[in-house]
């Protein structure tokens, strides 16, 4: 009898506890500084975010896409360290808004493909948050950032996971239905904690998300192989006078990709945008190509070895590898033409940057730094300020 009495306290203290923190944070979401906004529902970040004039955006500009419309890497770390219980600037939003004096919204989602980056998570977040009372605007622009050194292979990741085995061609259609399908029963989850998060209830409560970012963090702190291994090579970057050594392994396009997987995964970035046009009804659409670090710099040899994902272990001429990046990225320009987008090759002013200063890095060398974000963020507004659309088409990268 001691025992039970002892466990409905310690029920109890729990769910006194989770529910001040449910208040707390709904109190003070929109407020938080920046270091504890992960503890926000991914809708409810919205609200925090710092590239807006309010609480609600207004006449804004959304951007899409994944981990670099999140804004992740070395900016966001030196920001929260610098600014503990601030809200400062540390992506290229917050770079956009400053020069274009505009509100600027990030729906990026870490880690998704075009399909949930594009279309499930940003319409998911906008409906969440009408549903809660808010009444959030459509974007007057949509900024696509789609990053050759994994977006390509999470597309093949999402066929995989997503598409029925009974449908034989690739089409419009098809993909509409799993479109649907997906809205309707959420996206498909492995064990019991994703499960729990994407039931609609608990989505709606602020302090479950604590319990989540909790376990993420304490998985995190397990050994993460980033670092290089015997089938990779250091890759040396010419950049300013010197040349720098990242100890990790750096992304390059998929090398190993030929004409069925590019068009595989070409086809649900294509899909996914279309589907957003017709969602985000009037927006004007920008989609940006955001190159590997492999192709981001001066590369110090002639030849490097790729392991997979990327590569498939083997030595590859650094010509071989621009060559790819080219040709993926005319493919992208040329989805950008066929849905009335525009489109911004950022590869030319990233390599421009990436000769003076390294745009990664030092501690995340899968992600811009500050400096990597401010030459994006500078591109993008002034391609959204230039007048008139002209057609897409991609620079050609010389060795």
């Amino acid at each position: 009898m001691h025992v039970i009495k002892n466990l409905i306290l310690v029920i109890v203290a729990v769910c006194l506890s989770l529910l001040a923190v449910e208040i707390t944070l709904r109190m003070l979401g929109s407020d938080l500084p920046l270091r504890f906004q992960k503890y926000l529902p991914e809708d409810a970040k919205i609200l925090a975010q710092s590239s807006k004039r309010g609480a609600l955006p207004h006449a804004y500009i959304a951007v899409f896409g994944d981990s670099y419309a999140a804004g992740q890497g070395d900016w966001y770390d030196d920001a929260v360290r610098q600014n503990p219980f601030g809200n400062p600037p540390f992506h290229s939003a917050h770079v956009i808004h400053e020069l274009m004096d505009t509100d600027i919204i990030s729906f990026g989602t870490p880690g998704a493909e075009s399909a949930d980056g594009i279309v499930y998570r940003p319409v998911s977040h906008i409906r969440m948050l009408r549903s809660r009372g808010f009444d959030m605007e459509m974007p007057s622009r949509v900024v696509i950032y789609f990053y050759e050194g994994n977006d390509f292979r999470g597309n093949l990741e999402f066929l995989a996971r997503y598409w029925d085995a009974n449908e034989d061609e690739y089409t419009a259609e098809a993909m509409t239905r799993l479109f649907e399908k997906i809205f309707a029963v959420g996206p498909r989850t492995d064990g019991l904690i994703e499960r729990l998060r994407h039931v609609d209830l608990l989505k709606r409560l602020y302090a479950l998300k604590l319990v989540w970012v909790l376990w993420r963090d304490i998985t995190m702190l397990l050994p993460q192989n980033d670092a290089v291994s015997e089938k990779d090579q250091r890759v040396g970057l010419k950049t300013g006078a010197t040349v720098v050594w990242p100890a990790a392994r750096l992304q390059a396009p998929p090398l190993w990709f030929d004409s069925a997987t590019t068009r595989k995964s070409l086809f649900v970035l294509e899909e996914s945008m279309r589907h957003a046009t017709r969602f985000f009804t009037g927006a004007k659409f920008l989609l940006v190509y955001i190159p590997s670090p492999l192709v981001a710099y001066d590369l110090e040899a002639t030849n490097v070895r790729v392991a997979p994902p990327d590569g498939t272990g083997r030595a590859y001429a650094v010509s071989e590898i621009y060559r790819k990046s080219d040709d993926l990225c005319r493919h992208v320009a040329l989805v950008a033409s066929r849905l009335g987008s525009s489109f911004l090759d950022l590869r030319p002013y990233a390599r421009q940057g990436a000769r003076e200063h390294p745009l990664h890095g030092p501690n995340d060398w899968h992600h811009f730094n500050r400096r990597g974000y401010e030459i994006l963020g500078r591109a993008v507004a002034e391609s959204l300020r230039r007048p008139g659309s002209p057609p897409p088409s991609c620079q050609t990268i010389e060795p």
